[in-house]
Parts: structure tokens; sequence; C-alpha cells
């Protein structure tokens, strides 16, 4: 039972800071925008484009 308990705090902790460096990251700007191009596999046009956002996480 400590054992679980001490497992979710430790999950928390590095939950929260997780969020806090990419709260930094959002503040410093380092998030890359990336347009990925949805094709029509039939047509080989382009019908509409995903959004991504990369995010380089320095500790990870």
């Amino acid at each position: 039972m400590v054992i679980c308990v001490l497992c979710r705090i430790n999950t928390k902790v590095r939950s929260q800071r997780r969020w806090a460096r990419l709260r930094s990251a959002i503040e410093k700007q380092v998030l890359r925008i990336l347009f990925q191009p949805q094709v029509n596999m039939i047509s080989g046009r382009i019908t509409g484009a995903e959004v991504l956002v990369r995010w380089q996480d320095p500790i990870r």
C-alpha cells in the first residue's frame, strides 16, 4: 500500500514538472508548428492539411 501511494505521488510530481517545462517552452516560443498535407491517394490532389505542434523537451 505504501509503495502504491509513493508511485502515485511520484507520477503526479513528474507530470507537474512536465507541464511546467511545457509552459516554459510556450513562454520562450520554442514550439515548432508544422503543416502536413492530406493527399487523396486516388487523384494525388491535396485535400486538406494537419497542423502539428512539436516540442523537443530538452530533458527527455
